[in-house]
This record gives C-alpha cells, structure tokens and sequence, in this order.
C-alpha cells in the first residue's frame, strides 16, 4: 500500500493538480482497528482553462483502492472547497488540523486556509455540526441496541465532546481523540472508561460490539437535549468572499 502513488495516479487518471492531502477518520482521530481502512481526503484544482466553460469540471472525486487495509480516497474541487471554508465546514476543518498530513505539491494552500478556518471560525456552525453528528449516530446505531458497536458509541462520544468543547471554549476542538479528552469536561472516571473501549477496539474488527455504559450514555443523551439549545446562542461567523479569492488565485497561479 502506497498512499502518495495512490494519489500521484488521481492526478495523472483525471488530471488534476492535488494541493493538500490527508488522513481523515478513525486513524487521524487515533482509535482505528486492526482492521480499518484509510480515509485519504484531498483538495484539488483542474487546469484553468477547464473553468471557462458553461460545463464546470468534476467538483468532487472518489476512488478507491484495494490493498491489505483499503484506501477511501475522497476529493474536494478548489473552488468548492473554499465555498465550504467560507461557510465554516467542520469536515474541512479537521482535514485541515489533521496529524496525519500527506505532501503534495504546495502544501501553502493548507495553511492558508487552516489560518483562515482560524480567523473566522464560527461556533455556532461547529457546534450544531457535531451535534447533529451525535444525535445521528445515537438514534440510528446506539440508543436503542443493547450490544452497540464499539465504533458507534465512539462515533456518539467524540462530537458531543466537540460540540462541548465549543461552546466552551469557542475554538475548533483538538482532532487527536486523546487530545480532545484533556481538555474536555469528561469525569475521570469516564475517560478511563473510554481509555479501555479504545484499547479493545483496536485489537478487535469495526464490527464488535460492547455493552452499554450508563456513563456514556447520560453524557450522549445530555449532550444532545440540553447542548442543542446551547449552541443556538453562539455566534455565526462567515469567511469574506475576498480572502477566499485570493486563495484561489494564489493555487492557480503557481
């Protein structure tokens, strides 16, 4: 498995120009499986001369690849990527801050947008996002199943850890999952819970189930009554339509 010969193919197969590169997930936020795979999210222009048409190029690409662990490859157009940064998407947002990064090209783009995702991060958008994550997640995999995957009941905690850590803190919360738990408002007595669920979910497959934690649970459940209301008096925040220009026309011009 090559990770940067899978993305240097992307380039070649479609012809693009990959500007930024990284790990997402499981593995970027630090509790994957001995069996899960890799989440490459990447940001992308076409030539220019591909713009000027009424028919706009590919804005999104996907491929992927098998190998002993499989590798979900998934790409954002420039020019929509930098709409969903003005709008303060927090999926960009963690590619952005993810610790495990892949260079490719000029690797300034990231950097200028992480900046920007900095200046005019908006709280309110953040929280919302990683609530909705939770709420999702809890009503369809963990609330009602009294033997719920390990995976899922870490898919529940870690956004309602990042919804609170928003509010809170009114800043885009750590991507790193060990990371995010000293900072965050957990007991003790939970984060060695969620310690332990870790431990065994790394030597076991995405699949395995677990018992239900009261602990986990009442955090989730308060998270997504009483947090929602919240983050509803949060500030909205937009990045300017200028500074996101000039991001375009500095990848372009290079």
């Amino acid at each position: 498995m090559n990770i940067m010969e899978s993305l240097r193919d992307v380039e070649r197969d479609c012809g693009v120009r990959i500007l930024y590169a990284c790990e997402s997930g499981s593995r970027a936020w630090g509790f994957e499986s001995n069996d899960s795979d890799y989440d490459v999210r990447f940001i992308y222009h076409h030539p220019v001369d591909r713009y000027l048409s009424v028919n706009l190029p590919a804005q999104h690409l996907r491929r992927s690849v098998e190998s002993e662990y499989p590798i979900d490859m998934v790409g954002w157009d420039l020019f929509k990527t930098c709409r969903l940064l003005g709008k303060n998407n927090p999926s960009l947002g963690e590619w952005l801050r993810s610790p495990i990064q892949y260079t490719v090209n000029d690797g300034s783009v990231g950097v200028d947008m992480f900046h920007l995702s900095n200046i005019f991060f908006s709280p309110k958008a953040s929280a919302h996002h990683y609530i909705s994550m939770c709420s999702s997640n809890w009503i369809d995999h963990v609330g009602g199943n009294e033997q719920p995957s390990m995976k899922r009941y870490l898919y529940c905690m870690r956004p309602a850890m990042c919804a609170r850590y928003v509010i809170k803190a009114n800043k885009f919360p750590p991507v790193n999952f060990e990371l995010l738990m000293k900072c965050s408002d957990v007991a003790d007595g939970v984060k060695d819970e969620l310690v332990e669920l870790i431990k065994k979910k790394s030597g076991q497959g995405e699949s395995e189930t677990c018992r239900r934690v009261k602990s986990f649970n009442d955090y989730i459940e308060e998270t997504i009554s009483v947090f929602r209301e919240m983050a509803n008096s949060l500030p909205a925040v937009k990045t300017p339509a200028r500074e996101l220009d000039s991001i375009i026309k500095k990848a372009l011009d290079r």
